[in-house]
């Protein structure tokens, strides 16, 4: 349709604009509707949904949306499908064991991440059931949290060095002896490393893999997927799905069960689905529920939505919880408890300074002596209002820095405010938040992504920390 509007010309500051599919699924075909009639209908069809099975809602959130305020309005609606696109896709993930390569007397379960398998339909009772019967867990893990504070042993490592890990361990359990400036580099102790290729071929047949997030979220993060499974081929390993947070299901049953809607606001995670493009364009074109997308500019996913609203997601959100009558969105008669929009909802939080840099700047890693610290997150796809980081004390010290101390936490793409906290069991090159939205307002914009997967590399971000 050569005459109809596109997104960006729909776009006005701070307003809102629709568009209505007029044609097939995907073909990208929109007419412009009134916005009240676009509001009334998207409404009516979520209506249905909420009433008749509300946890069949799928929610994606992209961009720089406020994930805080998604949970609040999913969880107010009744479902806990909600996804971030910095959430992984499960593009770098490694492939769950099919259920007849599944070990019921495991004796060892290896776990790269803090992830506890929230997420996976059976991953936690199963890991508590081989734990109870005497199996051991080794957790690798930059910090002790989550499963690593539970495990028999923590093996702690620095970011982005679980392939290489896998690959020392594997080569000395046939026998080789790596360089022993490797250790140094991985930040695991020569001790550890043959403890854990000793447990690969004492344990050979009866070992478990669970895998978190963070371990595919950088550069190489589809090659440490490659070597899971290729060490779980040699050894007899049995894959446990990709852990998520709490009550969220992986991606993969976003498409396999159907869910009645789907309501993406600034997201491109549906385009990330595990299948190839064509099968891809596929599930999404005969996709029978309805697809809303909220967007402040267009997706490569818009296409096959049902219906779009150009302009503020947030905005956008607030209304549409007010006309459902969501608890705490609006009132009796379907008006916004929030007069002004996000502005009225958002909660007072720590100013960030963004610092411009050229194009060339950000798709460079920065210096490691001008960005010395890697910065990750427990829950990298949420949000939190407490911009509070953790810091090994001796990095503290070398910076002249003490608890609850005020800092400035800075990368080649800006600044923010922070207050740090010391903790001893932890990596001394990192820094970490409970949440992501902290290190979300410096990452750069282009560059830090895994070229064999086009993944956002999130847990690659390089900073420095100072006294503010």
């Amino acid at each position: 349709m050569s005459d109809t509007p596109t997104h960006s010309a729909l776009l006005r500051d701070g307003t809102h604009s629709a568009l209505l599919r007029d044609g097939a699924r995907g073909a990208g075909d929109f007419k412009p509707l009134a916005l009240e009639d676009a509001y009334r209908t998207i409404t009516t069809w979520l209506s249905v949904v909420r009433y008749e099975n509300a946890p069949r809602l799928s929610m994606c959130v992209g961009g720089e949306t406020n994930f805080d305020l998604a949970r609040h309005w999913a969880s107010n609606f009744g479902t806990k499908n909600l996804w971030h696109d910095r959430a992984l896709t499960c593009t770098n993930a490694p492939h769950p064991s099919a259920e007849k390569e599944q070990i019921e007397n495991v004796q060892l379960v290896l776990a790269f991440g803090s992830g506890l398998g929230h997420g996976a339909s059976d991953t936690q009772s199963k890991v508590a059931s081989w734990k109870a019967a005497g199996a051991k867990i080794v957790s690798i893990n930059p910090v002790k949290s989550g499963l690593s504070s539970l495990a028999d042993v923590w093996v702690c490592i620095r970011p982005g060095c679980d392939e290489t890990l896998l690959e020392m361990i594997t080569q000395m359990a046939r026998g080789a002896i790596p360089d022993a400036d490797l250790f140094e580099e991985i930040g695991v102790s020569q001790g550890d490393a043959i403890a854990l290729s000793h447990a690969l071929n004492t344990y050979r047949g009866h070992i478990a893999i669970l895998t978190g997030r963070g371990v595919s979220a950088h550069v190489n993060g589809y090659h440490f997927a490659k070597a899971i499974n290729e060490l779980a081929d040699t050894y007899g390993c049995e894959i446990l799905p990709m852990c998520d947070a709490p009550g969220q299901p992986i991606l993969t049953p976003l498409v396999d069960v159907r869910p009645a809607a789907l309501l993406c606001l600034n997201s491109e995670l549906p385009a990330h689905v595990p299948l190839n493009p064509k099968a891809m364009h596929q599930a999404w074109s005969n996709f029978e529920g309805h697809i809303v997308c909220f967007e402040d500019t267009p997706t490569r996913f818009h296409k096959y939505a049902d219906m779009v609203i150009q302009g503020p997601a947030e905005d956008a959100l607030l209304q549409l919880g007010a006309r459902l009558g969501i608890d705490e969105f609006g009132d009796e008669d379907g008006n916004s408890l929030f007069e002004n929009g996000f502005a009225d909802y958002q909660a007072p939080e720590l100013k960030s300074e963004k610092i411009e840099f050229t194009l060339a700047a950000k798709n460079m890693l920065p210096a490691s002596n001008e960005y010395p610290l890697q910065a990750i997150s427990i829950k990298a796809h949420e949000g939190t209002n407490k911009a509070i980081i953790y810091m090994h004390p001796q990095a503290g010290a070398d910076r002249d820095l003490k608890d609850k101390d005020k800092v400035v936490v800075s990368s080649a793409a800006g600044k923010t405010n922070a207050f740090v906290v010391m903790m001893e069991d932890m990596d001394r090159n990192t820094i970490w938040a409970r949440g992501g939205t902290l290190f979300s307002q410096i990452m750069p914009t282009t560059g830090l992504r895994d070229q064999s997967s086009d993944q956002p590399a999130w847990f690659d971000l390089m900073v420095e920390v100072n006294k503010a």
